[in-house]
């Protein structure tokens, strides 16, 4: 394949194509044309050797490989390692859905989770793509970015996840002074969560949000919940999960 006079271009238009079809629908070289800007003759270069390489099928679908590369990357995520003992903790305290998400791209993606343990309870599969525009853990994972980046952000979402539209536009600015966010029914009208950030390596001047910390389940059983006592004890959890990563201390922002 040539490189167009730029392996690192090559290679980030790969990623693009990737991305692309990293949610299972059936496309072809027409469609992922249209879809990342490129030309066809580009899309179908680097399709080949993505098939050719068992990357993806030949009908164009994520293959097998990339299950190897998945298992090595949930292996050597030093967030999903830090949040375990978090994770079981909130599961055995309230019964409901602990889970951790981070940002990929324009969307929110289950780093790891703990089903909860009433008869009622909802399932997200690890890794499968979700909304950043909709739910408590959107909220998080864009209060802390910058207004341009958070609207292009906002913008992709919504043109991504068409059939989910947008509830609200959220106080941004409440959200990073209270460090929490709740939603109530945005995803799908049973369902409530409430969600904090976890804070990467910097300073204190440079916040960098590197997931979101939630608990989820039925909105009945959240609107019964004393939400002061929940965020409270999800902050001091995500801050030991900070801890353990070497972060900045989130009671210093609260």
């Amino acid at each position: 394949m040539r490189t167009d006079g730029n392996g690192v271009a090559v290679i980030s238009k790969m990623v693009q194509i990737l991305d692309a079809v990293a949610n299972g629908e059936s496309v072809n070289v027409s469609q992922l044309s249209e879809k990342v800007h490129l030309p066809r003759t580009t899309v179908f270069r680097i399709l080949t050797t993505l098939v050719a390489e068992g990357v993806l099928t030949d009908t164009y679908q994520p293959a097998t490989r990339l299950v190897m590369w998945a298992h090595a990357a949930l292996r050597s995520t030093d967030l999903r390692g830090a949040s375990v003992q978090v994770l079981d903790k909130l599961l055995e305290q309230y019964r409901e859905t602990a889970s951790v998400y981070v940002r990929v791209g324009d969307a929110r993606v289950c780093l790891d989770r703990r089903e909860g343990l009433a008869l009622l309870r909802h399932t997200i599969v690890i890794g499968e793509p979700m909304p950043l525009h909709v739910g408590s853990t959107g909220g998080i994972l864009l209060a802390w970015e910058s207004d341009e980046f958070r609207k292009e952000l906002w913008r992709a979402s919504c043109e991504r996840f068409p059939s989910i539209p947008p509830v609200h536009h959220p106080d941004w600015e409440v959200i990073r002074r209270q460090a929490w966010a709740v939603s109530m029914g945005e995803r799908d009208a049973a369902l409530a969560s409430v969600s904090v950030p976890i804070f990467g390596p910097a300073t204190r001047k440079e916040q960098k949000v590197i997931g979101a910390l939630s608990i989820s389940g039925a909105v009945e059983r959240f609107a019964q919940m004393d939400l002061e006592q929940v965020t409270s004890q999800l902050k001091a959890d995500a801050e030991s999960i900070t801890e353990r990563l070497h972060g900045i201390d989130i009671s210093s922002i609260v």
